[in-house]
């Protein structure tokens, strides 16, 4: 399943049923926040805010998300029509920065940074986020070496950050990565570019 912190609280499920979740049944988690000013009926998705800024119990729900045998993938989910008007890279920078804390704020551990390819909207800011928070970087296969070699100039093109980098470890057809107790199955999968890899968590068929 794919919760969303937003959904949960517009649907009035309550975030209590996260701790009931089986360790496979969640690999990717929504992050987000809602405002104090908007009753339930009439919240709706342009109102989501980034994490922290609202009054959801940010803390708890973390908690309960990720545990030891349940290590899981956050993607900040908004579609606030504010922020739109703000420069896309200062949102996700502050996204990130807001993310980040919050995790922090819960005490979990990030462990590891997978990359599925090298292209620089994945890849571009990784290597300076795994040395801020001191981790390793898992992928693509070296296939892709040619990208990542080139994400400064990618950068330089877009106007994003873009710093080359080679992985901790190189990833093949077969390997296997672990995420806390968790094992992933790699794929070898070229044609977006022909470096990328897919991850598979064969009991949850994830």
């Amino acid at each position: 399943i794919l919760p969303d912190i937003y959904h949960l609280f517009k649907g009035g499920s309550g975030f209590e049923g996260l701790r009931l979740l089986s360790s496979a049944a969640v690999q990717v988690f929504h992050v987000n926040d809602y405002p104090a000013d908007l009753p339930r009926e009439k919240i709706a998705d342009k109102d989501r805010v980034y994490p922290g800024d609202g009054i959801a119990p940010m803390t708890d729900i973390l908690r309960s998300v990720i545990r030891p045998d349940r290590p899981v993938v956050l993607s900040l989910e908004l579609f606030n029509p504010e922020y739109w008007k703000q420069d896309a890279l200062q949102v996700a920078k502050t996204g990130l920065e807001k993310t980040k804390a919050a995790v922090a704020k819960a005490g979990v551990t990030l462990e590891k940074l997978l990359v599925t390819h090298g292209h620089i909207d994945h890849a571009g800011a990784a290597k300076p986020l795994a040395d801020e928070l001191g981790v390793q970087i898992e992928g693509p296969h070296e296939d892709d070496r040619f990208w990542l070699e080139r994400l400064e100039e990618d950068g330089a093109r877009w106007g994003i950050v873009g710093v080359p980098f080679e992985p901790d470890r190189w990833l093949n057809d077969g390997d296997t990565v672990t995420v806390g107790d968790l094992t992933l199955d790699v794929y070898h999968t070229p044609g977006h570019t022909a470096g990328h890899v897919i991850f598979h968590h064969p009991p949850s068929n994830f």
